[in-house]
């Protein structure tokens, strides 16, 4: 049946997986028609306070600036048995608008806690003669 209607339980007990899958949805920065600059993704890695985390933790960010373009990839973030903030910095210059693809594992009861994208607007410099 094509048009299946499938029903998850959230789960909340931590599980370790070796291949997950986030793909976001495209944001535009509720600017269409302006290019941006994308600077710096940072990806933020959280543990339960009661919980440790002893192996790597391996997540790989890919990323497409129109969504009929082929997946590139952004970079890697490895987090070794530390909990932070890791920030991938590669400049992409006068894209519409990104779509995130995150794929890797994680330790049991560790999670994503957060994705931050840094941008700016990109503007042009205006041309004109003297008079």
């Amino acid at each position: 049946m094509a048009n299946a209607i499938k029903l998850y339980k959230w789960d909340p007990e931590a599980n370790f997986t070796s291949d997950f899958y986030i793909e976001t949805k495209y944001y535009d920065f509720d600017s269409v028609h302006l290019s941006k600059n994308i600077y710096s993704i940072s990806v933020t890695l959280g543990v339960p306070s009661d919980a440790s985390v002893s192996i790597s933790n391996g997540i790989t960010v890919n990323y497409r600036t129109k969504l009929e373009s082929d997946w590139s990839t952004y970079g890697m973030v490895h987090f070794n048995g530390t909990i932070g903030t890791r920030t991938i910095k590669k400049k992409l210059i006068g894209v519409p608008g990104i779509q995130l693809k995150i794929t890797g594992f994680l330790a049991s009861s560790a999670y994503i806690n957060d994705i931050a994208i840094e941008y700016r607007h990109r503007r042009k410099k205006a041309v004109g003669s003297p008079d």
